[in-house]
């Protein structure tokens, strides 16, 4: 009997991963042909000369892409990236300000607690905007506030914080921002001029394979050996960015893809694309978390009914050949989905959600 249902299982799951037409994902993304076959190439060595050539050179295009002064490429999640970053904060010696509105502000805060850093949290409910207004009196109330770490754009829920203004804000009372810009990069254009540190990683919005953490700074970063050598922001810049082991074929696959990008045209795509599938949501009567000026058009939050399951809805999609985020806690938790234009995303995929998410609904109900 059990191995009946362990064979009905199998088959089960196999109609799902088959049936897949689509990626709205967040992550792991639909990566282009030109990506995929750069990363099927055979691995070459991290020490070889050309090798690191294309590393340099990599370095250096996201630097200009992004108004940054230096990068560094590390083997791991965004999660290492904000490691790294905690422990650069925790370097200073500084009393700082953690922003948070959402699951990846915890996170944040998190990543602070466990660097041992001195800070406060600034905390707004899930789904908010930050009001910079609020953030510059709290500046102002406090002077000891030297640096401060959010999220450019809060995932859980696709809220977006206004760049421009804050740094305006912060550059008047000299304090560092650091940005977790890791649903950002690639999904729209992020300037990082006058930022002091920056995470984000070679999948999503850039489009590659997830596995490389990339760290952004305004400094050139120093070796301390006070820090673990995997977190050590200052040994992969004087090692020329290749201190330990890395894949080749990640790193190609990202310089490709990066030779691909183009943030304008993929942005302005992606908002029209946001608006539509935004407007037919609501128009079918769903509530959809923030309006899009101020959130990020790469992620669409929709807040089911309570007469609705978001797990067992977010299924009937997959098998509707719509795979999309909808199985993480903190989404369970408020009965919401999420529709991600990150990657290589379909323009028909966009166009066939809203009358798919409408039919799988209403035979829910």
């Amino acid at each position: 009997m059990n191995g009946l249902k362990n064979s009905l299982k199998t088959q089960s799951l196999k109609k799902i991963v088959n049936n897949i037409l689509f990626n709205l994902l967040p992550g792991p993304v639909t990566i282009r042909k030109e990506v995929l076959d750069e990363f099927n190439k055979l691995p070459t060595s991290h020490r070889l000369g050309s090798f690191v050539d294309a590393v340099s050179e990599l370095r250096s295009d996201l630097c200009k892409i992004l108004s940054a002064n230096f990068c560094q490429i590390i083997t791991g999640s965004g999660t290492l990236a904000n490691d790294i970053i905690a422990y650069q904060l925790k370097l200073l010696k500084e009393y700082g300000l953690v922003l948070n509105s959402g699951e990846f502000g915890e996170r944040l805060v998190d990543h602070a607690s466990r660097a041992q850093l001195k800070f406060e949290e600034f905390k707004i409910p899930w789904g908010n905007s930050f009001n910079l207004k609020e953030i510059e009196k709290t500046l102002e109330k406090n002077p000891d506030i030297r640096w401060i770490w959010l999220t450019h754009c809060e995932t859980s829920s696709g809220k977006l914080t206004e760049l421009s203004e804050l740094k305006i804000i912060c550059n008047k009372r000299k304090v560092k921002i650091i940005l977790d810009c890791i649903s950002t990069i690639g999904n729209m254009p992020v300037d990082l001029n006058n930022v002091y540190l920056a995470s984000a990683v070679s999948g999503k919005g850039i489009g590659s394979f997830p596995g490389l953490a990339l760290v952004f700074s305004s400094y050139k970063p120093t070796s301390s050996k006070s820090l673990p050598r995997n977190l050590d922001l200052g040994l992969y810049q004087d090692k020329k960015g290749i201190p330990f082991t890395i894949s080749s074929n990640l790193v190609y696959a990202l310089k490709t893809a990066v030779n691909l990008m183009n943030p304008s045209i993929s942005f302005h795509k992606t908002v029209k694309a946001s608006k539509f599938l935004r407007n037919s949501i609501k128009e079918m009567g769903f509530e959809v978390i923030g309006d899009l000026k101020n959130s990020s058009p790469a992620v669409t939050t929709i807040h089911l009914s309570k007469t609705l399951n978001s797990v067992d809805i977010g299924n009937k999609l997959k098998e509707s050949g719509f795979e999309l985020s909808f199985n993480s806690e903190y989404l369970v938790k408020r009965n919401w989905i999420q529709v991600c234009l990150m990657g290589n995303w379909s323009q028909i995929a966009v166009n066939s959600f809203p009358e798919t998410l409408k039919k799988v609904c209403s035979s829910c109900t």
